[in-house]
């Protein structure tokens, strides 16, 4: 935001955010505290916070938690005593037949040519889930009101209750958005799913970045 609001061919008073999965945590987050973003959208938002405490859909139990924590502490020890780094996989790397539809279309988009990059496996160290477990996008999302908030999301996402839960603690102007039919990758790039979320992001921006 500091580097658009000097930028020469950028209108300061009329700076807008997307967030897209996780990103639309971050920008939820940020817009909490930095009065420069007049308009807030999301697309498949994920709050990684509550992900990482409670597991998609909540399904990690309070003891399992801990148990990460446990585990996370004893590795941090050993790691800085040269230990080798103990990674985890944002996305499998492989799936079988066995694997839910969410977790197939993760690995379909990330681990094909659809969108997997050369520089990246998904991989990270898995000691950085406790700060994760640290992270609450939403603590502060009333304050962003007067400025408008839009979510979009799948109709068929299982994410969409991260949306669902920011919608019921965002103030006014606020809304969400389903896209009939599409799952929670769908509206990262699949063009029928696309061909509804644009025209009404481009519409959000337009009616309140004037």
């Amino acid at each position: 935001m500091d580097f658009l609001s000097n930028h020469a061919l950028v209108d300061a008073g009329r700076i807008g955010g997307i967030g897209i999965c996780g990103g639309g945590g971050y920008i939820v987050s940020a817009a909490a505290i930095d009065h420069r973003l007049k308009a807030v959208a999301t697309v498949s938002m994920y709050d990684l916070g509550r992900a990482r405490r409670q597991g998609l859909g909540d399904a990690i139990t309070f003891e399992q938690r801990m148990q990460t924590l446990d585990r996370i502490g004893e590795l941090r020890t050993k790691e800085f005593a040269s230990a080798p780094v103990t990674n985890t996989y944002g996305v499998p790397l492989s799936v079988t037949d066995k694997d839910t539809e969410n977790t197939r279309e993760f690995y379909d988009y990330y681990r094909t040519p659809r969108a997997q990059h050369p520089n990246t496996d998904t991989a990270y160290p898995l000691v950085t889930q406790a700060a994760m477990m640290n992270f609450f996008p939403f603590a502060q999302i009333e304050t962003i009101s007067p400025r408008p908030l839009l979510f979009i999301v799948g109709e068929r996402a299982v994410s969409a209750y991260f949306s669902e839960d920011a919608l019921s603690k965002a103030a006014e102007p606020k809304e969400l958005f389903v896209v009939k039919g599409a799952s929670h990758v769908d509206l990262y790039d699949k063009p029928e799913a696309l061909a509804v979320s644009i025209p009404k992001l481009d519409k959000f921006f337009k009616d309140h970045l004037k």
